[in-house]
């Protein structure tokens, strides 16, 4: 689920699964903000925002607002991106 920070040791973590594999490594540990994105994509090669997204849904109610704050949310998450190598 989405959390205000990753989880400690994250990085660590990333690193022992890169040393394992040339496969692509993402994460999906809470990220919920553009900034963690922004922290956590040096990390690994791909992020996975899918419960902010539900949380979005969730809190939006109707479908048109929802449509519209998902939009919101990931061009944020996209911005802070720019440059980092994951899309």
């Amino acid at each position: 689920g989405a959390r205000d920070r990753a989880p400690e040791g994250i990085a660590q973590v990333a690193s022992r699964v890169r040393a394992h594999t040339n496969v692509a490594i993402c994460l999906g540990f809470g990220i919920s903000s553009p900034s963690q994105a922004k922290h956590l994509s040096k990390m690994v090669d791909g992020l996975i925002v899918g419960s902010a997204i539900v949380e979005i849904i969730r809190k939006a109610g109707e479908q048109a607002s929802a449509v519209s704050s998902v939009k919101e949310f990931l061009t944020a998450m996209r911005a802070s991106l720019a440059g980092e190598g994951v899309s």
